[in-house]
């Protein structure tokens, strides 16, 4: 009796947190917001499906791409377009790239990041 309580509680517990990781997934899912994380080197490690509308890239093609890759270099002295150290602050406030688009075209971006020295990335 006591192992058919346990399993229960197993699973009660189990899910109690799998429901709010699934409702987290639909809404990083269904956001028109690019949402992704980079390492300390600027790479994609992870990215929403936001991502594919906004930028023209499937999921896979951008992790552990460089976001540096995507910016559009073309007026190096426009502020715009310096590159950004994400793990030189905990909290970076709003800030403005311009991307190429897969198809070519230029896109503006405002990202704004938070760095986490626990896991050595940023939250974009």
């Amino acid at each position: 009796m006591k192992t058919k309580k346990a399993k229960h509680k197993n699973n009660s517990i189990t899910n109690y947190f799998q429901e709010p990781l699934i409702d987290l997934g639909k809404i990083l899912d269904f956001s028109m917001d690019l949402i992704c994380s980079c390492d300390e080197e600027g790479k994609f490690v992870w990215v929403n499906k936001a991502s594919e509308r906004i930028l023209g890239y499937q999921l896979e093609e951008l992790i552990g791409k460089k976001y540096n890759d995507l910016i559009c270099h073309e007026d190096v002295s426009n502020p715009i377009n310096e590159d950004f150290d994400f793990s030189n602050g905990s909290h970076v406030p709003i800030f403005e790239k311009k991307f190429i688009h897969k198809n070519g075209n230029i896109i503006y971006l405002q990202w704004s990041a938070v760095w986490d020295d626990v896991k050595n990335y940023a939250i974009v």
